[in-house]
């Protein structure tokens, strides 16, 4: 990351809650969507979910899924080392390179306190 993000502590403690409040244990957060509720971008809330990930309140994972049809439901892999080199869509059958569309979420792990 060639950016470094100074984290509001209203903005952390809003996100804290988010995920407490609006996500189950196991659920998905995607970064942009944590950002449209902090009207920021998405890679201020990805600073977030890192702290958050420190305090294992998420988990970081990698979600990949074809970019020909889009339908296939994202293959989960907790680290980038065990992602495929290829895959091929379950939907539509085409063969994909997984790090062209990989995307990066964090997985809520801890529940509410």
């Amino acid at each position: 990351m060639s950016e470094k993000y100074l984290i509001k502590k209203k903005d952390y403690d809003t996100t804290k809650e988010i995920v407490n409040t609006e996500y189950r244990k196991d659920d998905v957060i995607y970064p942009a969507q944590i950002g449209k509720w902090l009207k920021s971008d998405k890679m201020y809330a990805y600073n977030i979910l890192l702290s958050l990930e420190k305090e294992k309140k998420v988990k970081r994972i990698y979600q990949v899924k074809c970019g020909y049809c889009e339908n296939e439901k994202p293959h989960n892999y907790d680290k980038v080392n065990d992602i495929p080199k290829t895959l091929v869509c379950s939907i539509c059958g085409k063969e994909y390179t997984s790090m062209d569309e990989c995307v990066l979420a964090f997985r809520k792990t801890a529940v509410a306190e």
